[in-house]
């Protein structure tokens, strides 16, 4: 079974973009933020890490009782990149799971890049290494299917739009 599992497991890894394999193995980078055509960068956790973090306690559909969510929130992220503010932003997850988020809801929600659940680190298998979260929990407006959508973890990839 160990074996099977190993086996699956490289699978897996195989299938993702070369891209996101390089990224990886080339330094620290974990997340690509698409600007345009011209203008791509790189960002390691030590990048998100210092921007000031905002803790969110929620719950949502992927977590069994509310937890302490703590990250940058993704609008002062937006800012750090010195260009104007996208009316969107399509997010991919490593598997290319993708969800656009308008700038609106990033203002009015102060939805976050989680990099930590309940002061633990997230990992891969906990849906790190970042995990986009919104206030659900304050918000009974967004206890609906398009938002839990929009709940994207193992993001490597935000495209402006």
């Amino acid at each position: 079974m160990k074996r099977l599992r190993t086996h699956i497991a490289s699978f897996c890894i195989a299938l993702l973009a070369p891209a996101q394999i390089a990224d990886a193995q080339d330094g620290d980078a974990v997340l690509s933020v698409v600007i345009d055509a011209e203008n791509t960068m790189q960002f390691a956790l030590e990048d998100l890490d210092a921007i000031p973090a905002t803790t969110v306690v929620t719950s949502n559909d992927f977590v069994d009782e509310a937890a302490v969510f703590t990250g940058p929130r993704l609008l002062e992220f937006l800012e750090t990149l010195d260009t104007d503010l996208p009316t969107s932003i399509m997010l991919t997850a490593i598997n290319d799971y993708t969800t656009e988020i308008p700038i609106e809801e990033i203002i009015k929600y102060n939805v976050i890049l989680a990099l930590r659940k309940n002061g633990t680190e997230l990992s891969r298998r906990d849906k790190g290494p970042i995990w986009v979260i919104y206030p659900m929990s304050e918000h009974p407006e967004l206890r609906d299917s398009i938002f839990n959508e929009r709940l994207i973890w193992q993001v490597v990839k935000m495209e402006y739009r």
